[in-house]
């Protein structure tokens, strides 16, 4: 984790600089951050799964299902199933690299749902978790506390359950903003 760390660290410090205000442009350049946030919303989806209402009958494979059946759809479990995903209880943001984006299909990896009823805040959040993330890795370093037994807590969303403790000290590098 440190490694990813200071890869961040890296990469924020020399798109970015000092810069106070991180422009559009700037985003599409922070293509490890980027790999990051993909492989984080992969590991831990923002939600459990989603529910479609089918609209006609339809045949799946050897299944007839009726008009007006509610399908329930993981995306947790879509985002851990080995046959599509190689070591998928590991953390490893490479996985959303350019080389690899097109091994990705949109109906295995889909944290905002997908088709005509994606989230409409997806590309919103994606800008706004990059901005933040960046800024935050621009100005402090962090440190998880050591010996922490970090659980899911499943409701509606996923999130730890009781927080994660880490420590934030402000950054005393030649970058870190004043």
């Amino acid at each position: 984790m440190k490694t990813l760390k200071n890869r961040i660290c890296h990469e924020v410090d020399n798109l970015l600089g000092t810069k106070e205000t991180i422009q559009y442009d700037d985003i599409a350049k922070l293509e490890y951050l980027g790999q990051t946030l993909k492989e984080s919303l992969r590991k831990h989806p923002p939600a459990t799964g989603t529910v479609r209402v089918t609209t006609k009958p339809e045949k799946f494979g050897q299944f007839q299902i009726p008009k007006g059946a509610k399908l329930h759809f993981s995306i947790f479990i879509s985002h851990h199933l080995p046959e599509h995903w190689r070591d998928p209880e590991q953390f490893i943001p490479e996985r959303f690299s350019v080389c690899n984006k097109n091994r990705i299909s949109n109906f295995v990896y889909f944290p905002f749902s997908c088709g005509p009823r994606v989230c409409i805040g997806k590309v919103f959040s994606a800008i706004n978790a990059t901005v933040l993330m960046a800024r935050l890795f621009q100005t402090f370093k962090f440190q998880l506390v050591s010996r922490q037994a970090v659980q899911r807590d499943e409701t509606l969303t996923l999130h730890p359950k009781g927080g994660v403790c880490c420590t934030i000290k402000e950054r005393s590098c030649a970058h870190a903003l004043n």
